[in-house]
This record gives structure tokens, sequence and C-alpha cells, in this order.
């Protein structure tokens, strides 16, 4: 899966489609890493440590930017 700065996933292979889910079934405004943990129910659950991932990954770098800003 290739992901830009933003956590946007820009792309990916079959394989990951059938460890997650089918990209292409989301709108582009969805196909972001970040949005997926919290929102969507299947990704939510892939997660052992859900709560610990959330408050590492959105927790933007020091001047840096949200992964979905501007959604």
């Amino acid at each position: 899966m290739l992901m830009n700065h933003r956590y946007d996933i820009l792309a990916w292979n079959h394989e990951m489609t059938r460890l997650l889910l089918d990209f292409d079934t989301l709108p582009p405004s969805q196909r972001n890493s970040t949005w997926l943990c919290l929102i969507h129910p299947e990704i939510r659950e892939f997660h052992v440590d859900r709560e610990r991932l959330m408050r590492e990954g959105i927790t933007p770098p020091a001047g840096g930017d949200l992964p979905c800003r501007g959604r």
C-alpha cells in the first residue's frame, strides 16, 4: 500500500484488498488510513490497541498537519 504524508491511500495491491478491504469501493475522500481506523467498522476492529494507535497516530509532529485536515 502506498500512502502520502497525510496517510491518504494512493495505491494498493490485490493482497491488501484481501487483508483489509477493497479500497475501490470507497470514495477517494475516505481512502485515508487514519479516517479508516477511526470510522470504518471492519478496520476499527483490525487493530488490537486502537486507542494507542489513535493517540500516537493523530498527534501531529511539531509544525505538522493532521492527516485528515481539509476533508
